[in-house]
């Protein structure tokens, strides 16, 4: 942000969208017989409502994916989308992209953020293995720092974490750094930025990034 013209927003909070082989009926709008739209509507409409009323602007869906088969995930999202952007100047101003597997495994790659957070060495490095990996991160710090508590020291910890550092490794965060790949591409779209931004910025230009959510 600080090196270009943007700023990033919570436009709102959805419940999480998983594949389902189940139909469900769908339910009225009170006091009418016309049909509420579903989560997977609902997350379209508001997307489709936030790009047209700024025009220079682009939605990130962004979940945890958790343990969950990514691919029906993805399509599933894409598709709550791709229902309601199909539209010529919409349909690329959208993406959607995952938290592997959740926030917190990302704290384990910049041990140091943890540790002043913390008051105490929580962790003794940095983890030596990609964090995408860790399964229940979550589980897994709160057992090193039984305090942890996610929304008072979750934000503490994500106010000072270093996402250079956290994507130093080309081969590692494959997912994170495809969400963050495609935020500056759309960056460099809109003639934005103030300055030049290396390809060894997070490894953009050699690291991994997660092909199912970076092609979008």
């Amino acid at each position: 942000m600080p090196r270009a013209e943007c700023v990033f927003e919570i436009v709102r909070f959805f419940p999480q969208l998983r594949p389902t082989k189940s139909a469900k009926t769908p339910q009225a709008i009170t006091g009418t017989h016309k049909p509420a739209p579903s989560r997977d509507e609902e997350l379209g409409l508001t997307a489709f409502g936030y790009l047209r009323q700024y025009v220079r602007s682009f939605i990130v869906v962004v979940d945890d994916l958790d343990g969950d088969m990514p691919q029906p995930v993805f399509q599933r999202y894409r598709g709550a989308v791709d229902g309601i952007l199909r539209k010529p100047g919409f349909d690329s101003r959208a993406a959607v992209h995952f938290l592997v597997s959740m926030v917190e495994a990302y704290y384990f790659a910049h041990s140091q953020a943890v540790n002043n957070v913390a008051g105490r060495n929580v962790l003794e490095s940095d983890h030596p293995t990609d964090v995408e990996m860790i399964r229940h991160p979550k589980g897994k710090l709160k057992q090193l720092w039984p305090d942890f508590r996610e929304r008072v020291h979750g934000q503490q910890i994500i106010r000072i974490l270093d996402l250079s550092h956290v994507l130093h490794r080309p081969t590692e965060c494959c997912w994170l750094r495809a969400l963050i790949a495609w935020c500056v591409d759309r960056i460099r779209q809109e003639n934005a930025f103030y300055g030049t931004l290396e390809p060894t910025t997070y490894c953009l230009g050699s690291g991994c990034k997660s092909p199912t959510s970076y092609p979008q």
